[in-house]
């Protein structure tokens, strides 16, 4: 055999040995395809099952099997709108949600949600800051607080929601100067705020003013490592993970922030009594009236409790428990009883209902957010 027949049997050889490769690449990826979808259908059936209380989800968002939502099925529509939203980054306030067209939830191109019952044209604003609970995190447009309350008031006020999953007091006073700095001035300002103050100031990151998330994710993250992570398997392997473990992790960060849960909570409070200072001399200087209400959560919740709300309660570790009660315990001495001052503890608003009032340890359903809605429209109706 002379070299150029050996040359050409290397040829045939890679050849060989590159097209049987390539076959166990091309199955590896199809096994690889058809095992995601094969735990989708793993999660889905299993999150089916759930709906008739079997059992809780391996993966997915628990709250959409909620007994608040078991006489409209319609809310099936909204959780999969919900699944679908996305977030567009912002300076001074780090994120704001892209637009979105639905059924049951309509973001404009500022990132604003759709409030219904809106006048078409008024010279009055009212804007409501808050985080997930005044955006309205598990009700449809009608249903947030703010479309609630604008049906209860006068035609010629016009109600803004600049709410957002996630915002702190100094996000939301960011987005309040944005607004003033290009000449949309208001009528009145309303905070609704509590819940992601004392989680991010307490919990996580357990810096208070801190916002969450920033800062703790990589913008310039590996593609195949973001595939992974919103694929089925990182899901299973996250399942299996807490399963095993028993949320050791958990433990460790929370071994952490123990010791500092008096100090963090104390802080969150001067903080915020800063906002509200803040605040009031924008309003001195704008001419606007400004309202601010600390809001509640099932974990300081006393008195009658649902089982289903039991359930979820249950469902927080202790310490997590204990560090949202420290903050709400605080705020309670210190933002009760100040009416005068436009400043409304409502952390025992729901204290004598025995239904079922919450999702998860903080959103309500829509009968919550229009009790609240009521509420708020009391205490600014003499304002008006």
């Amino acid at each position: 055999m002379n070299k150029r027949d050996n040359h050409f049997r290397y040829i045939e050889l890679f050849i060989f040995r590159f097209e049987g490769l390539s076959k166990m690449i091309g199955a590896s990826l199809v096994l690889l395809v058809l095992g995601n979808y094969l735990l989708f259908s793993v999660s889905f059936i299993k999150s089916y099952i759930n709906s008739f209380g079997v059992d809780k989800p391996i993966s997915g968002d628990y709250r959409e099997f909620s007994s608040i939502y078991s006489d409209d099925i319609s809310y099936v529509r909204y959780w999969k709108e919900f699944r679908e939203l996305e977030a567009i980054t912002k300076p001074y306030y780090h994120w704001k949600r892209a637009k979105y067209d639905g059924e049951f939830i309509n973001i404009s191109d500022g990132g604003i949600r759709l409030t219904v019952n809106k006048p078409s044209s008024v010279e009055k604003n009212i804007f409501m800051f808050g985080g997930s609970t005044m955006w309205g995190t598990g009700s449809k447009d009608e249903h947030t607080i703010p479309s609630f309350l604008q049906s209860k008031l006068k035609l010629d006020y016009k109600i803004t929601n600049f709410g957002e999953s996630g915002y702190v007091a100094a996000q939301e006073l960011n987005l309040l100067l944005e607004q003033i700095s290009i000449g949309n001035i208001p009528d009145i300002v309303i905070f609704y705020d509590g819940v992601n103050d004392g989680y991010a100031g307490v919990y996580s990151p357990a810096i208070p003013r801190y916002p969450q998330r920033v800062g703790l994710t990589n913008n310039d993250q590996n593609p195949f490592i973001e595939l992974f992570k919103n694929s089925y398997y990182n899901k299973a392997i996250l399942y299996l993970k807490k399963r095993i473990s028993n949320n050791r992790e958990a433990s460790l960060w929370e071994e952490e922030i123990f010791s500092k849960i008096e100090e963090n909570s104390t802080k969150v409070i001067e903080i915020y009594e800063h906002h509200i200072q803040q605040v009031k001399a924008l309003e001195a200087q704008y001419n606007f009236k400004s309202f601010f209400f600390w809001q509640p959560n099932l974990l300081s919740r006393s008195g009658l409790i649902s089982e289903d709300e039991k359930q979820i309660i249950s469902n927080n570790s202790p310490v997590f428990v204990q560090t949202q009660t420290e903050v709400y315990k605080k705020a309670k001495k210190n933002f009760l009883n100040r009416e005068k001052e436009r400043v409304f503890f409502m952390g025992d608003i729901f204290n004598e209902s025995n239904e079922t009032i919450y999702i998860d340890y903080c959103h309500v359903g829509p009968e919550g957010n229009e009790i609240i809605s009521e509420f708020i429209y009391k205490s600014i109706v003499d304002f008006l």
